[in-house]
């Protein structure tokens, strides 16, 4: 298990690399915190950031960002890493969405930036329900505010629940998440849980993984995972969870940031061994891992917790195993 422990020491210093990170509470659409921080109650937060109710700052030179590394897809209650990059010292970062009034403003002094590049986690609120342009620019050291950069973020349909563990990256890998419940049953690509017809004939998941990104390489492009468990499908008990780059796809010239956030009843959950949100990355090079649902000592437990007050009094209507789907078959296949 040494390199299991050394990636999650870096994943824990990454985690505390990343300047502010938060995750926004359930709250009804219309309702407006004390600072009328629409941002926050629909679509994302940044603690430790300053929110400032007032437009945009304006650019006041031709400097441009045009090194900003962000996943084009967000899913409510899951994460958003962005890594700056730029050849200088920055005084502020400003984070805003197009159309809504106020913004985020971020002061990156406490951050530890690697190189030239600078990180920063936002994680989305589960309130979130359509796409939106977020937009970042930044203020130097001597005072100049460069041009806008804006990027539209894709709104990803996904499970929120009781308890709700997503995991973000930002490249285009097989990235795989798994969640190890008090039982012991895992939660994987080959065993994402029970699904059910809509009204519509729609099949959802009920509880389990419902967004399995970049399966085999089948590059989807959404760089997202989600388990969730509703109300009723909580088990009480001890669950780990675990990261793993089941397959490195076609090497790119820049690592990958790979975050994880777990909420309980809406909020972050205290964990019992590693770090809640937890940051990490995987290295240009790293060597796939292509596994089942055997965790190996090349995979990361990233987290830890306990569930005290859980409520599974709707499990046991479903088995513990269930047919796979035509992705899952297709990694076990390359394993076996």
């Amino acid at each position: 298990m040494k390199r299991s422990k050394h990636l999650l020491t870096l994943a824990m210093s990454l985690t505390m690399a990343f300047a502010f990170i938060f995750v926004g509470c359930k709250k009804d659409k219309d309702d407006d915190n004390s600072n009328n921080n629409k941002i926050e109650a629909n679509y994302f937060a940044i603690q430790g950031a300053s929110f400032v109710d007032s437009n945009f700052p304006s650019p006041n030179s031709d400097i441009t960002l045009d090194n900003v590394n962000i996943n084009a897809n967000a899913l409510p209650g899951g994460s958003l890493p962005v890594s700056i990059n730029f050849d200088g010292n920055i005084s502020k970062i400003y984070v805003g969405v197009e159309g809504v009034n106020g913004h985020y403003e971020v002061t990156p002094s406490t951050a530890k930036k690697t190189a030239n590049s600078y990180p920063l986690m936002i994680n989305v609120s589960q309130n979130l329900t359509e796409s939106f342009t977020i937009q970042i620019s930044i203020l130097t050291e001597d005072g100049l505010t460069t041009q806008v950069f804006e990027k539209t973020i894709n709104y990803i349909e996904a499970g929120t629940g009781a308890l709700q563990i997503s995991l973000a990256f930002d490249n285009e890998k097989d990235v795989d998440l798994y969640v190890v419940r008090p039982d012991s049953l895992v939660i994987y690509y080959g065993n994402k849980g029970p699904g059910d017809y809509d009204e519509e004939g729609n099949y959802v998941r009920v509880w389990g993984l419902d967004i399995d990104s970049n399966a085999g390489c089948g590059i989807d492009g959404i760089n997202n995972e989600n388990v969730f468990f509703p109300k009723g499908y909580v088990m009480s008990g001890t669950y780990q969870v675990w990261v793993n780059m089941y397959s490195n796809c076609a090497p790119q010239e820049r690592e990958t940031i790979w975050t994880i956030s777990t909420t309980y009843q809406g909020s972050f959950i205290g964990v019992s061994s590693g770090e809640n949100p937890a940051a990490g990355v995987f290295a240009i090079d790293e060597p796939s891992n292509s596994i089942g649902g055997y965790l190996n000592e090349n995979a990361i437990k990233v987290m830890e917790f306990e569930i005290v007050n859980g409520d599974d009094s709707l499990l046991e209507t479903y088995k513990t195993t269930f047919p796979l789907d035509a992705s899952a078959k297709q990694k076990l296949e390359n394993i076996f």
